[in-house]
């Protein structure tokens, strides 16, 4: 296994609560139905809002293109395993990135403060 990409991003939980004021705006944009269920059931939690976007934009920095016209946030989709950990979907523009990288998964860890989240992503592949 090859490591094919890596992104690091921290936020500030004060900004993701300003974020969090602008209501279905932010979700719907930011968020897929999927994911907003999720953040539905763990009480949109500023910490867990605020690791999601982390982790959001570290895997659009594993795969080397940000955010741009090929890859959106809808793109990217963070979901948590019945064990708990968090897993990285892509879809659309940022699964065509990562299949022209040769990435075939994106490892994900997250983890706040009561002021700060921070994910790191790693993009692997054969």
């Amino acid at each position: 296994m090859q490591i094919k990409g890596h992104g690091v991003d921290i936020i500030d939980l004060s900004r993701v609560k300003k974020y969090m004021a602008r209501g279905d705006e932010f979700v719907g944009g930011w968020f897929t139905a999927t994911e907003i269920q999720e953040l539905k059931n763990r009480h949109f939690r500023v910490e867990v809002v605020g690791g999601r976007i982390a982790a959001k934009e570290a895997a659009a920095k594993a795969l080397g293109t940000g955010f741009s016209s090929d890859v959106s946030w809808q793109d990217i989709e963070v979901q948590t395993m019945p064990s708990g950990v968090p897993k990285i979907v892509l879809s659309g523009g940022a699964l065509a990135v990562a299949d022209s990288l040769g990435a075939t998964e994106l490892l994900v860890s997250i983890s706040h403060t009561a002021s700060t989240a921070i994910a790191s992503v790693t993009a692997v592949g054969e």
